[in-house]
């Protein structure tokens, strides 16, 4: 199938998906969706092949996609929004970014190449100024979609990291704010090659 949702509205192509989905589970066959909109891979796809310029990039589950994109491309493509790719360096065991952002790196990470730590929007937080383990940040703009907020803040010359958060935190475009990050392990690219590298 070839883009088969693609002129439907809104509403009309969350039910085509729920049939397509079910469609597919009754006739128990292959089938090869293309598609440039990544819900639609994620919520149909049993495989995900991500292409760029002609070439696989990556090939693997929703989830295997979604938690370790194999490349920059898939990480900045898979994702709404999409990962933080933000520049680290490696000191004292941990990852640590412009302005002040301490990441934990997974094992095994080369010492002698420029990284680009790959962050999803909620693995972070933003924070009351001042809270513990955060740094000082801006909100540049603030998207309300409802059952979520996006915020999009600088830090420390770091611009435009994005950060989903509960409709329950709330804080003003250019508001003054703490952010840090809430656990779990990034995936870590190597710039050059811009390849997954750990």
């Amino acid at each position: 199938m070839d883009e088969p949702l693609t002129n439907l509205d809104a509403e009309l192509r969350a039910d085509m998906r729920t049939e397509i989905k079910h469609l597919q589970g009754e006739l128990g066959a292959t089938m090869v969706y293309v598609t440039h909109d990544q819900v639609e891979a994620m919520s149909l796809g049993h495989r995900i092949a991500i292409l760029n310029k002609g070439r696989v990039e990556q090939i693997g589950t929703p989830l295997e996609v979604y938690d370790r994109p194999a490349s920059l491309f898939c990480a900045a493509f898979i994702g709404s929004p999409p990962m933080n790719l933000i520049e680290v360096e490696i000191a004292d065991g941990r990852l640590h970014a412009q302005g002040g952002l301490v990441l934990t790196p997974p094992s095994g990470l080369p010492r002698d190449r420029r990284l680009v730590a790959g962050v999803r929007p909620e693995a972070l937080e933003v924070t009351a100024p001042g809270a513990e383990g955060s740094i000082p940040a801006r909100v540049v703009s603030v998207e309300w979609l409802g059952d979520e907020i996006i915020y999009v803040v600088d830090h420390g010359g770091q611009r435009d990291v994005r950060v989903r958060m509960p409709p329950t935190v709330r804080f003003a475009a250019d508001a003054k704010v703490g952010l840090r990050h809430t656990g779990g392990t990034p995936a870590v690219y190597d710039v050059s090659t811009e390849e997954l590298v750990a």
